[in-house]
């Protein structure tokens, strides 16, 4: 347990990374890309125990029920039956100086205890599609991350995005990986005098298939720890957490949700309350991640009808008013009040969730275009490369 010192804050502007660029070895590209492979097929593994197995029902002597938000009820592992199979641990790399090899290892949570972690499930049900699950909890920036957690309210303070290693992509919309950072929002009682849980971990997006041949999509994220990158930051305590996130298509609308995260918890007098809060929030996430897709969509439709029209973009009858977040120019979160028919809402809804993340990909292929160009030219007149004609003496 940390508490806070009152002096010596930093100056940093919220949102932005606490550390230098963070360049990766391709060696570390690759190993990162083995775990988060790894820790997906294990999870795969459960979630085939939980369907086949289990028929759909977690033990009662394994798991408490705890709380139901709508279709979705969540669980507590009783403390006696943990079993993390691999599941949790912190993966630390070390870069060698001499020859800029690589290597991984998990930390001393390898053996997490019960005393140590919440083990928590999330089950249940939601409308929409595999790619509206995943649409909704991947975040490829900060900006986007940012306005997810805003939709999601997920008690997340600030994040960043510090590496990319694996984009989204025409052929591949919906998969990534990246390294994180975000700090979680202390409970009220505890916000004066203990510090903020902050979080380095690796988050991949994408599908993968059961051994029945059914596709599902996932969100993974698994703490990871760069010594030589990230060293624990002063103004916050370095917090451990593992989770992951499946969606299974039941009918043409039906989508089944499968979650489990692994937190590690601070100290055990603050079990009871940390744990309840994680609960709520990871059980309130799995629904609120369709809602973010959703308004995601919505600012996408409403971005190509003012790009392709120049009258009032907003339904003229029958208006239902939404809240679209945005990062303005000052870097900071806006509420901006929409307002649409229920008709062109369930269009927006409906529509084809891959059509609309590649379309974001296009728009931001050229935002960047036009931004290296932008720079290139005021390169070439800062060299003073252009003179205006008859600009020249004799």
């Amino acid at each position: 347990m940390e508490f806070k010192e009152f002096r010596n804050r930093t100056a940093r502007e919220p949102n932005t990374s606490p550390y230098p660029p963070m360049e990766l070895t391709d060696k570390e590209k690759q190993l990162l890309r083995q775990l988060a492979k790894d820790l997906v097929a294990i999870n795969v593994e459960e979630f085939e125990e939980f369907l086949f197995e289990n028929n759909g029902v977690l033990p009662e002597r394994d798991w408490e029920f705890v709380r139901r938000d709508e279709q979705v009820e969540t669980y507590l592992r009783r403390r006696e039956k943990y079993g993390l199979r691999g599941f949790g641990a912190t993966k630390r790399f070390r870069r060698e100086t001499s020859d800029t090899s690589a290597s991984m290892s998990s930390t001393k949570s390898e053996e997490l205890s019960s005393l140590d972690v919440a083990d928590i499930r999330s089950i249940g049900f939601k409308d929409g599609t595999l790619e509206d699950g995943v649409y909704g909890a991947m975040s490829p920036t900060t900006d986007v991350f940012r306005t997810k957690s805003a939709y999601v309210d997920d008690k997340i303070e600030e994040c960043n995005v510090l590496a990319l290693i694996d984009n989204v992509s025409d052929a591949d919309p919906f998969t990534s990986l990246t390294i994180r950072w975000r700090v979680t929002e202390n409970p009220p009682v505890m916000r004066t005098f203990l510090k903020s849980y902050d979080h380095i971990y690796l988050e991949a997006t994408g599908f993968t298939t059961l051994t029945n041949g059914d596709r599902i999509s996932y969100q993974l994220l698994h703490s990871i720890d760069f010594p030589h990158l990230t060293p624990p930051l002063k103004t916050h305590s370095r917090g451990q957490v593992a989770g992951i996130l499946f969606f299974r298509q039941i009918d043409k609308e039906t989508v089944q949700i499968h979650g489990r995260a692994v937190f590690a918890i601070p100290f055990e007098r603050a079990r009871a309350l940390f744990t309840h809060m994680v609960l709520v929030s990871m059980s309130k996430s799995c629904i609120n991640i369709f809602f973010a897709a959703q308004m995601k969509k919505l600012r996408w439709a409403l971005h190509e009808r003012r790009k392709n029209s120049v009258a009032d973009f907003v339904c003229t009858s029958c208006r239902v008013t939404h809240k679209i977040a945005e990062i303005g120019p000052d870097n900071k979160l806006y509420w901006t009040k929409v307002h649409v028919c229920p008709f062109c809402m369930t269009q927006v809804i409906k529509s084809d969730t891959s059509i609309t993340m590649r379309s974001e990909i296009a728009a931001g292929r050229t935002t960047l275009r036009r931004k290296k160009k932008a720079k290139c030219s005021t390169r070439f007149l800062e060299r003073g490369a252009f003179r205006p004609t008859g600009s020249d003496t004799t």
